[in-house]
């Protein structure tokens, strides 16, 4: 990967006519030297359903399919955000359809990946799904028909050396789980100011002393089992993993992931928030994200409050093996879209 990377975009809005059609490549703007903040770059576009996902050996991306099905999903559960002469109800049926938004979202994509690679004389495809140099792609669809992408390097936030990982509990959930609105990264801008200067992995969203999800993740926590079944057996027999109820966040691809995971390992998944007030029975915690995958935490810290932080043991076998079955993963679950 380059010392200096750009960032490349590419964009495409559906034709106002009686035809609804997908894009013809000849018609997908492709910007390079876009702003290299995908956060800054939705929010210098429309209203719409957004997602972040991550290359596998550069050609492929994670979860293609479930990338597409929730942002048509989540512009489905949103307000149309256009007015009706913008947002025919043809158009909008199209892109809350998830079959017709990945058939018209993956030229859209490879357009922005070979203008990405070519800027940056980068070679795909790469023969190590387990390679660093990996990009995040972000894109945003609105329900009047502009599908955009943004191709940048894949840099997740905060310390990687799992001895150095720190979350803090500083905000409140979003204000709908169900839809991935793009209005909702304008809404946590101040709470991102608590990952400034790069010292911390996540802010976590509390209510009522119920741990709901991160910033930009899902939040587990691994502890003693409550009552382990008649016969159970193998390394982890001893311990679950607990999490919020979907309904309360947004299920993220790389939690469908964990949830596999589990179930091989034979390890129970709790669906119930973790508690700040049962915490002294939590042996670890990770969050986990598209540019994270898995991610432990040594540390949480709480920003208001005199309450002490909270040692993690980040190397708990249990988290490792959770964290390399979702690697492995990540390269079964891959899906072509672009061919160079």
């Amino acid at each position: 990967m380059p010392a200096t990377v750009i960032p490349v975009s590419a964009q495409w809005t559906a034709p106002r006519s009686a035809e609804t059609r997908g894009p013809v490549a000849s018609e997908i703007a492709v910007k390079v030297g876009e702003m290299a903040d995908s956060n800054a770059w939705i929010l210098s576009l429309p209203r719409g359903a957004y997602t972040g996902a991550r290359t596998v050996f550069r050609t492929h991306i994670m979860d293609y399919p479930g990338h597409v099905a929730r942002t048509a999903s989540s512009l489905a559960k949103m307000e149309a955000a256009t007015s009706f002469e913008e947002a025919t109800p043809a158009l909008r049926a199209a892109v809350t359809d998830p079959t017709t938004l990945g058939q018209w979202m993956q030229p859209v994509v490879s357009a922005a990946l070979r203008a990405y690679y070519t800027a940056n004389h980068l070679e795909a495809p790469l023969p190590d799904a387990h390679a660093a140099d990996e990009t995040k792609i972000t894109w945003l669809v609105t329900d009047n028909g502009t599908l955009a992408v943004h191709c940048a390097a894949l840099a997740p936030p905060g310390p990687r050396e799992p001895e150095h990982t720190l979350a803090k509990v500083a905000g409140s959930p979003r204000g709908n789980a169900e839809a991935k609105d793009s209005q909702w990264v304008a809404d946590r801008q101040v709470l991102n100011t608590h990952m400034a200067g790069g010292h911390v992995n996540e802010v976590l969203l509390v209510d009522g002393g119920r741990v709901f999800e991160g910033l930009s993740s899902n939040f587990f926590t691994i502890e003693p089992r409550v009552s382990p079944a008649a016969g159970s057996s193998g390394p982890f027999a001893a311990w679950q993993v607990r999490t919020a109820p979907l309904s309360d966040v947004l299920t993220g691809t790389v939690l469908k992931l964990v949830v596999a995971v589990l179930e091989s390992l034979q390890v129970p998944l709790v669906y119930d928030h973790p508690r700040l007030d049962e915490r002294d029975r939590w042996a670890a915690a990770f969050v986990t994200s598209t540019s994270r995958l898995v991610c432990p935490l040594a540390r949480i810290e709480f920003v208001e409050g005199a309450d002490p932080a909270l040692a993690l043991d980040p190397r708990h076998p249990l988290l490792v093996a959770i964290a390399d079955g979702v690697q492995k993963l990540v390269s079964e679950r891959a899906f072509l879209v672009y061919e160079p």
